[in-house]
Parts: C-alpha cells; structure tokens; sequence
C-alpha cells in the first residue's frame, strides 16, 4: 500500500494516520470511492466494509466546506457507512486517541 501515486494531495495528518493504521494492523484502503444515490464520494480512508474516516484540514473549517461535508456524510451514512472526522491538530496531537477510537469502533482490542 503506498501513498506515492496521491503523494500531491496527502496532508502531514493523513500520513501520520496511515502510518499509524499499518503499524497498528488495521485493515484499510486509502482514496476510495464510495457510490451513493446522489453522487460519487472520494473517502480519505475506508476501514472495515463500512466505515468511513476523513482527515479535515483548514478548510474544512470554512462555512461552506462544512455544509459539504455534513451533505457527505449524511449521504454515506444513509448507505449504511459510519463516518468518523478528525481534524489535522487533533491526528497530529493525539495520534493514539485517534487509533483507540477507531479501534473501538472497529471491534479491535
């Protein structure tokens, strides 16, 4: 699994967590597409079949990222995905915060 083929895209944040999924031994795939009724969404990354997690950067703190993203995550919700967000300070900060709340999610000890 490599990030080189998305390397211009990737945030400090979501290379620390990948490198925190593969270490940790959780199963997952990176920039995935997920078809719904209203559109086609690029996922960060999709651990398990049915559980979303997106790295938030800066801009998602703008008003009208975040309508976007709530409209995305009602979508895939409505598809029976379970999205987790965690915004880059809090990856960077508190890494093993962030894998103990997956994993827990995830039914992993």
């Amino acid at each position: 699994m490599s990030w080189r083929r998305f390397a211009p895209k990737v945030t400090k944040a979501e290379m620390m967590l990948f490198h925190a999924l593969n270490k940790a031994g959780i199963p997952f795939k990176t920039q995935v597409y997920i078809k719904t009724k209203h559109r086609d969404y690029l996922v960060d990354f999709l651990i398990s079949p049915n559980m979303v997690v997106e790295v938030d950067g800066k801009s998602h703190d703008l008003e009208i990222r975040q309508m976007k993203d709530a409209l995305k995550d009602q979508h895939l919700t409505e598809i029976g995905y379970k999205v987790l967000r965690f915004k880059d300070p809090e990856i960077k900060k508190n890494i093993n915060n962030v894998l103990t709340t997956i994993k827990k999610l995830v039914g992993e000890p």
